[in-house]
């Protein structure tokens, strides 16, 4: 694996790790389909520029268009469950639950969907992952109700639902590059939301501080454009599995930026955590 491309994905995985708590501090000024809406129509925009500077092409073959209508679909559903999560579950919770079980998810559905056969080092490096989420966690202090309570169950469903679209994309990149198809996927997102904002004064955000509009530039044109590209290049470069196993390092790089957004101090299990899950992506994209 060419070894500048770990150190871009690794700072993607950073700067997702900061959308937790940059979405934390917006979540409550409107519905979540107006926030929904402004974030994917922000993330649509600051593609246009990237496409235009990597010279990829605008134009989609008919045989990507069916990837990217299905993935632009599951991505606003796992969208959708991250905001829902975040305004009525415990957004600590969140971050580790999704981060956590995107992976191993993953790794599941691939060996069920198509066969995967998985190592031994992979399986644990999968239990590492888990562990070093379970102890950011601090798992042992929440109740079984609180943890499955309320919107904590979105966070559940967004883990799976992300775990398609990687799949989905992973597929796609016979057809389509990574920045064309994320244009796509994020212009059907667009659209569809933009449906559901309807219903709601969508253009009041216009008003809202620029506390609002710093945190959605950051969620639509840093963490998503930026992150989530990478993400996808990297999915159609090694695959669903090796992609997704990079998401173990965002539980701990949310709570640092929390630390530094939002005042919450890091504790010891943020470190062991974090060690952790950095052991688990060593693990699960070592070479044979």
């Amino acid at each position: 694996m060419n070894l500048n491309l770990i150190y871009v994905v690794i700072f993607a995985m950073v700067i997702w790790g900061g959308s937790w708590a940059s979405a934390k501090m917006i979540t409550n000024y409107t519905n979540f389909e107006v926030i929904l809406f402004w974030r994917l129509l922000v993330t649509f925009i600051s593609l246009i520029p990237v496409l235009w500077i990597t010279k990829d092409s605008f134009r989609i073959p008919k045989k990507g268009i069916s990837y990217a209508v299905a993935g632009g679909l599951v991505m606003l559903f796992y969208n959708a469950l991250f905001f829902l999560g975040l305004r009525n579950g415990l957004p600590g919770v969140g971050g580790v639950f999704v981060t956590t079980l995107n992976p191993i998810v993953n790794f599941f559905l691939l060996a069920i969907l198509y066969k995967y056969k998985m190592e031994r080092l992979e399986y644990l490096g999968l239990a590492l992952g888990l562990t070093g989420g379970l102890i950011i966690l601090k798992v042992w202090s929440i109740s079984l109700d609180s943890l499955l309570a309320g919107g904590n169950v979105y966070f559940i469903f967004a883990a799976f639902s992300w775990a398609v679209l990687s799949i989905i994309t992973a597929k796609s990149k016979s057809f389509v590059s990574p920045i064309t198809y994320s244009l796509y996927l994020y212009g059907i997102g667009t659209v569809v939301s933009f449906c559901m904002a309807l219903q709601y004064d969508f253009l009041a955000a216009l008003s809202f501080d620029s506390n609002f509009w710093i945190n959605m530039f950051y969620l639509g044109s840093i963490s998503t454009s930026f992150g989530t590209t990478v993400y996808f290049i990297v999915s159609s470069k090694l695959g669903s599995a090796k992609a997704s196993s990079f998401i173990f390092l965002v539980p701990a790089s949310a709570m640092l930026s929390s630390w530094g957004l939002l005042g919450e101090t890091p504790e010891w299990t943020t470190i062991v955590g974090g060690l952790l899950a950095i052991s688990a992506v060593y693990l699960l994209n070592r070479k044979k």
